[in-house]
């Protein structure tokens, strides 16, 4: 957890809760946010970025990305912006930007 970009979200959304850590926030935690719209979240990029060791969406920073997909999910969220590296393009010869389609549209890609 960034102390900065948490105190940045409080002083400029007051009104966006934060709910802590991605992977270990609950169905019931996202549920009592209520109605959402649009869900902005990006994941860290440097197991995707051509400047890292390229160990794409398997990568355990990178991976946080499956933890934000659930609780888009929980969300019910009408839409969903994922923010990352142009490196996401190109990881693991195009496959991880198969998956992360994949993943946002419901559907299974191998």
């Amino acid at each position: 957890m960034d102390k900065f970009c948490c105190s940045l979200l409080k002083r400029k959304y007051p009104e966006v809760p934060n709910l802590g850590d991605v992977t270990a926030v609950t169905q019931e935690q996202v549920e009592a946010v209520g109605p959402v719209d649009v869900a902005i979240f990006g994941s860290p990029c440097q197991d995707l970025s051509v400047a890292g060791k390229r160990a794409g969406l398997a990568g355990e920073r990178s991976g946080l990305f499956f933890d934000a997909m659930r609780i888009v999910r929980w969300s019910r969220a009408r839409y969903a912006l994922w923010e990352n590296v142009p490196g996401a393009f190109s990881s693991n010869a195009g496959a991880d930007f198969a998956l992360v389609l994949g993943e946002m549209a419901g559907i299974r890609v191998d």
